[in-house]
């Protein structure tokens, strides 16, 4: 969640609750939740979009993730965790286009 759209996270965590999500947990402010579901990641999105339009008023985009995705990140981190103290990760919703990709290299 941004910090223009704050949610008290037993709030939202309750929110997912009451959507049939299990072991839910906040992952600090962030408005990052990690939980369990058997239903599809789409529904996941939009029930959960849904849910925080309708209980808190905000239109905000949802985007769910499976533990193989974030599996995946650590098994293909191009950097040594020998030498991390840390290391910060930005996921997008969708992969950006060529020509963003490029614009952003052009002012590192």
């Amino acid at each position: 969640m941004s910090g223009k759209n704050r949610l008290p996270m037993p709030e939202l965590i309750r929110l997912y609750q009451e959507l049939g999500c299990t072991y839910v947990q906040s992952y600090i402010q962030s408005g990052n939740i990690v939980f369990q579901s058997e239903s599809s990641i789409e529904i996941l999105e939009e029930a959960i979009i849904n849910a925080i339009r309708e209980q808190f008023g905000y239109i905000i985009q949802v985007f769910v993730r499976e533990v193989s995705f974030f599996k995946n990140i650590v098994a293909n981190n191009p950097f040594s965790f020998e030498k991390l103290d840390f290391l910060y990760i930005t996921i997008l919703k969708c992969p950006i286009s060529k020509d963003l990709f490029s614009a952003m290299q052009l002012n590192q």
